[in-house]
């Protein structure tokens, strides 16, 4: 009795130290380009409840693209770039009702450059991967529902990323086995990544962008988006940046968003009025810079207070935006 009871327990304890090296071997092993998102939707979270009226929502170009503390400079709007690398469009439907268990905003801003694309029972990438940060449950598991299908492998994969990323070993370093750190840039810019070199780019013109239509499954995620807001009493405003990358929905989104009763914003129409600089405003050919996300800053900011009830964010004391320009 007493043999049998130690050889249960060493096994027990096998099995857990085996575990606990998975888990720490896969959080070595993880792509390490995707650490920064922790520090996003952690950020994000501490902000005080329901205290931004606007959310941008959307891949890199809404990331890089759209500087938060400019709109409350300039109008006082209490907004938060919730955007983030590579989103898909059923990516960033997950950061918007991850948002709502802690923010209610007045306005959901929501960055379409992917709106084409839906990830649908796809292997694991690092996209998919950097969900593991998401606080709401249910928002995640539908997506990972979404991603992986009904394949069991790439479930594997998810919760075993060592499994799928065994590749990164060459990298491996005592860093990569620490607790993810917080970057303070998210802080101190509201979400939002500023970038300060210029290339020079060349703006498309929208009537030379060859159009194409939505697939249902885009157009299933974006009602959803825009049935999300509704329930929440949340106005929804779609909008596309003008880059030097080609853009086919500009004709489908308009009509979605007549059909729907919300707003699109194609800025590709109005870069003269935005002040766009293809030799100072960009980043990349894609991205905008610093000066660059200013200046969409200030024409959606100018919008969104022409049309929406939003608070002079500057008149409330002590507010987040308040706090970061006194630090």
């Amino acid at each position: 009795m007493k043999r049998t009871l130690v050889y249960c327990l060493e096994v027990v304890l096998t099995i857990t130290i085996t575990l606990i090296g998975i888990v720490k071997l896969g959080h070595a092993l993880r792509p390490i380009d995707t650490d920064d998102v922790h520090t996003q939707v952690e950020v994000f979270h501490s902000l005080p409840q329901n205290s931004a009226e606007v959310i941008v929502y959307g891949s890199s170009h809404a990331f890089r693209g759209l500087d938060p503390m400019e709109a409350y400079k300039e109008y006082g709007i209490g907004m938060y770039n919730y955007g983030w690398h590579w989103q898909k469009m059923n990516t960033t439907k997950m950061f918007l009702k991850d948002s709502l268990t802690s923010q209610k905003p007045k306005v959901a801003l929501v960055e379409c450059f992917y709106v084409g694309s839906v990830i649908n029972n796809k292997d694991m990438s690092a996209e998919i991967f950097y969900s593991r940060y998401i606080k709401d449950r249910a928002a995640k598991w539908e997506y990972i529902r979404e991603c992986c299908g009904n394949d069991l492998g790439k479930y594997l994969t998810y919760f075993i990323p060592i499994s799928y990323f065994h590749d990164n070993w060459t990298e491996l370093s005592k860093g990569r086995f620490k607790s993810l750190p917080i970057n303070s840039t998210y802080k101190y810019n509201m979400g939002y990544m500023p970038m300060h070199d210029a290339s020079d780019v060349d703006i498309l013109k929208y009537e030379d962008l060859a159009q194409k239509k939505l697939k249902d499954n885009a157009v299933g995620c974006l009602e959803e988006i825009v049935n999300t807001c509704k329930e929440n009493d949340i106005e929804v405003v779609f909008y596309i940046q003008p880059t030097g990358n080609e853009w086919k929905y500009g004709d489908a989104m308009e009509e979605f968003a007549a059909a729907h009763d919300c707003y699109f914003l194609n800025l590709f129409n109005v870069v003269q009025e935005i002040g766009l600089d293809g030799k100072t405003d960009y980043f990349d050919k894609g991205h905008l810079n610093s000066t660059g996300a200013r200046k969409m800053a200030d024409y959606i900011g100018r919008f969104l207070v022409e049309n929406f009830d939003l608070t002079d964010m500057r008149t409330v004391e002590n507010n987040p935006w308040e706090q970061v320009l006194n630090k």
